[in-house]
This record gives C-alpha cells, structure tokens and sequence, in this order.
C-alpha cells in the first residue's frame, strides 16, 4: 500500500514531529511512504533520509500556483491514501480530490483553537473536510469544536487517536536519574515555541507574584524557535522579565533535537499555554516519568491529575503562581511518586505500537 503524508514542512514543530515518527512507524510495517512538503525548513528531514523515505518539495511563493502543483503531484501519482495534517495542507489535499476522489483521505487536526469559531478563512477549511474519508484529532476538545462548524460531517467519520511515543527507545533506563538532586531550586523546563498563544506573558506576571525566598526556590528553563530580536513578541516578554526582576527564574535556549534530555534534567515538565491539541511536550514528560505542570485545556484534564501533576487556569496568573508555589513544597518522595505516575499513565494512553495500529485499522 503507497502512502503520502502531506505537511506545510519538516519543521521543529510538534504536528511535523508526530508525522515524521508515523511515517517511519509506517515504513517499517511495509507501507510505501512519501512526504509532501512546501517549506523547505529541513529540520526533521535527515530521520526520513535515514529511513528511506523519500520527500518531495513544491517551494512556490504564489499560493495558487503552489496549490495548482500539489494537486498535480498528488493526482499524478498512484497513492492509494494520503495522511494530511495541519490546516493548509488539509485544505490542499482535500482540494485534490476533485473532481473525483483517487485515494482515501485522512486528515489530522492538531489544535483546538477558539480561533475556528471566529475565523472565516478556517471556518471555509472545515467545509472541505466532507471529502475526508476521516478526521482524526489528538483531542476531544478538538472533535468537539469540528461538529459544532460542520454539522453536516457524520459522527463516524470523527475519531480521537492521541499521540504516540516509542517506549522501547525511551526505558525505563535514567528516568530518575536526578532523583537524587531533586531539590531547591526546583527546575521545570517547557518546550514550546515562544508566542502569544504560549502564554509566556503570564507566567512571568506569576514569577512576579512570589516572593524573595520563593524565587530562589524556581528556575525555568525555556526550549523552543522564536528567541530572537526578530520576535517582537519575544522582546516584549524580555522587558517584561526585566520590568519584574524575574531574569533568574527563567533561562531561553532556542529549539533542541535533544528535548528529552533536557527534559530529564528537569523536576517538572511545564507548559501555560492558553489553547493546545494534545501537546507533545506534555506526553513526552509523561514517557520519560516527569511530574506535570499544565493548563487545564483540551484533554490535559483527562490525562494529568493530582497523581501525576498539578493542573491551573492558564488566564488566571493567581492560579500560575499558586501552582508554581505549590510545587516547591512538594517532598522529594512526592515528586518522584508524581513521575512514576506519569510514566504509567503515558504507556497507558501513547504507546506507539497501540497507536500506530489505530491507523492501520482506519486504513
């Protein structure tokens, strides 16, 4: 069976990097897989190369030119289902289907942004979701909000398959291997791309919000593209560090390959966003046996409680601060207990090989 897995890029973003493990997941299980990509932003590229995987780039400015020659391509070409995620693409692959439809077509809706109900551009994307065969999120949150802008897409096309991870890779081999520093000050790192939606803003307000033993007790480190002049967003955030003298709790380090071992660095694995699909960052803090900080949206709530984490409202930076307070009080058992938990419930709900099968069964 030939598949094409369409993206805007092979970029450092979750939705590319969910992708690319899939389609190699894929390859190995004897599919014939190809990427489709219009960004030449190589950043995962050479895990294909690695894989044989071959990836074809139509780089073309004018958007309608750009649409004219991915349809060809995908026409032109013997695929029997193409796997689109992210909005744009989606919409592309779906456009290809006319006049009439080649292949099986599932599409991969990655964020359950507010932002479709208000939004014509997105709201006229989800029409063209009716030539999907299948729309598969990474949340409910997100297959909600699909069936309230088309009601006309029956219920059976709709299927939530979460994020999946490779527990073979990750062991359980150095998942405490801080155990033993677990102490003051308390390290959480958080691996998002710096803008508006990450919510950085606020959690400097809540930094600011505790005191001067507090602080010394928190250290933030932050990983993810955008830290840079050319971010505007970004430089308001450092005036705003500046502003509240809050330069010690929170250290940038630009986007990583290595985010794992970052991560197991960490005492916690944070993020504040204030709207997300299911985020990566969180599921692989969950694999590697990290306790939980995170805003209580999308399925979050479904996967992170008091066991495992500590969940606030991202809009409220009283709940921000008062969750980062809460965690420096934690005993060290109590931490590590929260990382077990974690490591627990993520081969429960991302096991790769359970994950990969779903879509073998969609197929």
């Amino acid at each position: 069976m030939k598949l094409l897995c369409v993206i805007d890029s092979l970029g450092s973003g979750g939705a590319q990097r969910q992708l690319v493990e899939m389609g190699i997941a894929f390859k190995k299980n004897n599919y014939e897989v190809n990427f489709l990509v219009y960004q030449d932003i190589p950043f995962y590229e050479d895990r294909l190369k690695a894989a044989n995987i071959p990836v074809t780039k139509i780089v073309e400015r004018n958007y309608f030119k750009r649409v004219v020659r991915m349809y060809t391509f995908m026409r032109n070409n013997d695929f029997n289902i193409v796997i689109s995620f992210l909005e744009t693409p989606s919409f592309i692959a779906e456009l290809s289907t006319f006049p009439t439809k080649k292949w099986k077509l599932i599409v991969g809706e990655r964020s359950a942004t507010p932002k479709i109900y208000k939004s014509p551009k997105l709201l006229f994307y989800r029409l063209f979701h009716l030539r999907a065969d299948y729309i598969v999120a990474n949340s409910h949150q997100n297959i909600n909000i699909l069936k309230k802008v088309n009601p006309f897409i029956p219920a059976k096309k709709y299927k939530v398959i979460y994020n999946s991870f490779d527990f073979e890779k990750w062991n359980n081999e150095g998942l405490h291997a801080n155990e033993n520093k677990i102490g003051l000050p308390l390290t959480i790192a958080v691996a998002a791309s710096i803008y508006p939606v990450k919510n950085l803003e606020s959690l400097i307000i809540a930094l600011s919000m505790l005191d001067k033993k507090e602080k010394e007790m928190i250290k933030i480190n932050w990983y993810g593209k955008g830290n840079n002049e050319d971010n505007q967003y970004f430089v308001e955030c450092l005036a705003l560090i500046k502003k509240h003298k809050v330069e010690e709790n929170i250290q940038f380090w630009g986007e990583t390959k290595n985010v794992i071992a970052a991560m197991k660095q960490a005492d916690f694995v944070g993020l504040f966003s204030l709207y997300e699909g299911l985020p990566n960052a969180i599921c692989e803090g969950m694999a590697i046996g990290k306790p939980i900080l995170a805003p209580s949206i999308s399925d979050l709530p479904i996967i992170i409680n008091e066991e495992n984490g500590v969940l606030f409202n991202p809009n409220s930076v009283e709940e921000i601060s008062n969750a980062l307070k809460y965690i420096i009080t934690l005993p060290k058992q109590k931490i590590k207990e929260m990382g077990m938990n974690s490591r627990k419930k993520a081969l429960f709900y991302f096991d790769k090989k359970k994950i990969i099968q779903q879509y073998i069964d969609l197929f």
